[in-house]
């Protein structure tokens, strides 16, 4: 499926939090009367991409933050798809857009995903990314955050 990535606006926001509502981030972090008072703060930070069917609707989102790993380094702060939308190729598209964005500002970028999220961590793989690191109790205590990178060729 095709979608049209683009810059999110304030008014995107609750179409956001509807993408992240049934997943394993919704129940591990977002789970919370302020998580859409977040995702707006990102969004007026310019760091919030959606991605908009042929119905001009919203099926996904990423958070990038262009020097937001060790201040030199695109950092994916968040993807997600919405659940209806899943396994058909939207998260790839946001991917890709995350490293075209990342990769013409530096010669790498990075993604955090976490420990109990295999499918995400197989899919960082399974799209060149390399594993570099684990960091214990980064955001929550008792969840470990896999730090992953990718090189440009």
């Amino acid at each position: 499926m095709k979608v049209i990535i683009k810059k999110a606006r304030i008014r995107d926001a609750k179409d956001c939090l509807e993408c992240i509502k049934q997943s394993l981030l919704w129940d591990a972090y977002y789970k919370d009367n302020q998580s859409i008072d977040l995702i707006k703060e990102a969004i007026k930070r310019k760091e919030i991409y959606i991605a908009l069917n042929s119905n001009n609707t919203c099926i996904g989102f990423m958070g990038v933050i262009e020097k937001g790993c060790f201040g030199n380094f695109p950092y994916l702060a968040i993807l997600s798809v919405h659940k209806k939308y899943r396994s058909k190729g939207i998260g790839k598209q946001l991917l890709e857009k995350f490293e075209k964005i990342g990769l013409k500002k530096a010669d790498r970028v990075f993604v955090l995903c976490s420990d109990f999220n295999t499918q995400a961590q197989k899919f960082y793989k399974n799209n060149e990314y390399e594993e570099c690191g684990l960091i214990k109790n980064l955001y929550k205590n008792g969840i470990a955050e896999h730090l992953f990178v990718k090189y440009q060729l």
